[in-house]
This record gives C-alpha cells, structure tokens and sequence, in this order.
C-alpha cells in the first residue's frame, strides 16, 4: 500500500510516497519516487538527510501497521 508519509522537522514538513507491503512475511518499506517534499516544494531525496528519510519510511510503516490491525 502506498502512503505519502509525513514528518515536522526544525519547523519545516516533510513528506514522500512510500510503499510498504509484505513479501513472504517480512514487512519491506521503500520510496516510490526520489522525490519528496519540503514545505511543499519538490526535491530529490538525496537533499534530505538519511535520518529524515528513516523517520519518513517509519512514518508510512506506522500507517500500514494501523490498518493491518484493524
């Protein structure tokens, strides 16, 4: 399932499309572009810190655990 995970960081919102599924039960999360959005202005993933990017794909995973326990 797709969602567009989203964080707050140093007063800016950051956010990108992330897929998590599961695959053979193991849960896989990964960016469907490399693309994101900071304050609403598109950059590559690569001008976000690696550290935001873990927080984003947690983000997205947090989600998808929501609705999986439901």
């Amino acid at each position: 399932m797709e969602y567009l995970a989203e964080i707050h960081n140093a007063g800016s919102k950051i956010e990108a499309h992330v897929d998590v599924r599961s695959y053979q039960g193991e849960v896989e999360a990964e960016f469907c572009t490399n693309f994101a959005y900071v304050n609403d202005e598109i950059v590559t993933l690569d001008e976000v810190e690696e550290t935001l990017q873990m927080l984003l794909i947690d983000d997205a995973y947090d989600r998808w655990t929501m609705e999986v326990d439901e």
